[in-house]
């Protein structure tokens, strides 16, 4: 699975003067439809990262950060082969810890790095909860009611499963 590191860069983007959703232009457009739906702009940006508890927590999500393609490893070689999909290492904006989205046959995985009740052993143990989703959505048996591969399947007929 790809591993993108969005906390570190959105760190980063604090006092450059981006506004708006100006920050998932570029390298992170991918990610624009879903920042759009979740309003995650520039400012909740800069308010989460600048608060209390994101201040708090910068340490547990830099120590995750070093960690994660570890994690993944261990996971993806308990599954016996390679993640498909990609792996978001982000704010959590105290909202959310982790998420994973199937949308035109592609795989996000979100992870809130620095939830405020997580430490770094919750989030080992939530990056292999939310990536078994990744591994069943991959098993053919799942899909098969369905007739058709998962890369056809849309977002509702997915959620609708």
């Amino acid at each position: 699975m790809k591993i993108v590191d969005l906390y570190t860069p959105m760190q980063a983007s604090l006092g450059s003067g981006l506004r708006g959703f100006e920050f998932f232009k570029g390298e992170f457009e991918f990610l624009a439809s879903l920042a759009h739906s979740w309003n995650i702009n520039q400012s909740s940006i800069q308010t989460w990262l600048s608060s209390k508890e994101g201040i708090q927590k910068q340490n547990t999500a830099q120590e995750f950060l070093n960690v994660a393609p570890a994690v993944v490893k261990k996971v993806e070689t308990l599954f016996g082969r390679e993640l498909p999909g990609t792996l978001l290492l982000m704010p959590s904006f105290g909202d959310f810890d982790g998420f994973a989205r199937y949308e035109l046959g592609e795989h996000h995985v979100l992870l809130g790095i620095d939830f405020p009740d997580a430490d770094v052993e919750y989030l080992k143990a939530l990056t292999a909860h939310e990536l078994s989703h990744v591994y069943r959505d991959h098993c053919e048996a799942v899909w098969a009611h369905l007739g058709k591969p998962l890369i056809e399947i849309t977002r509702s007929e997915y959620l609708d499963a």
